[in-house]
């Protein structure tokens, strides 16, 4: 509030107004008073209050989902999982976002699923003949297949043999499979 003035006919109050920020209105009746007999003048203007900078951001940037923003400072951090066009439009709209003077996104996955899949098919794990235990490294390998399939949110996968081997193939299903 910037000016407030009390006359017969009631009360003149102006001031600043961010568009996220509590309805003015609210407040009249919390202190008592009949909004009809307020007259309120609001000047539009961006508050840079934590909670509001990153309202502000979520309505500009619409993240997906599986992306969590949160403010640090004066800088926006992105982390989760997102497509890659996502990525890159946010990248460029960030810092126009008021109250946003860095963006950070190191902490977000933007490998598409398609491509996550493609390189799940692909991973082949072998078994030494007679044993149910992977080396060194083919363990690292399985671990990377794994890492691949903890970064698909949606859908299953599913483990199963091929044929005449102690394969393990990581093909797309809804459940794990495998001997």
């Amino acid at each position: 509030m910037t000016e407030a003035k009390s006359a017969w006919s009631g009360y003149h109050i102006e001031g600043l107004r961010d568009p996220l920020a509590k309805d003015p209105t609210a407040m009249v009746i919390e202190t008592g008073l009949e909004p009809t007999t307020v007259k309120a003048v609001w000047s539009p203007y961006y508050a840079l209050d934590s909670p509001l900078v990153l309202a502000r951001a979520q309505s500009v940037l619409q993240p997906p989902t599986t992306v969590k923003l949160h403010i640090e400072g004066e800088t926006l951090v992105a982390t989760g999982s997102a497509s890659t066009e996502w990525a890159r439009e946010t990248r460029r709209l960030a810092m126009l976002v008021p109250g946003i003077s860095q963006y950070r996104d190191e902490g977000l996955v933007t490998t598409s699923i398609p491509v996550l899949l493609d390189q799940i098919n692909r991973t082949v794990i072998r078994f030494r003949s007679g044993s149910s235990t992977v080396g060194p490294v083919r363990a690292y390998r399985s671990g990377c297949c794994f890492g691949y399939a903890t970064r698909i949110r949606s859908g299953g996968v599913a483990i199963g043999p091929t044929r005449g081997s102690r394969d393990l193939r990581v093909n797309r299903r809804d459940r794990f499979s495998g001997t």
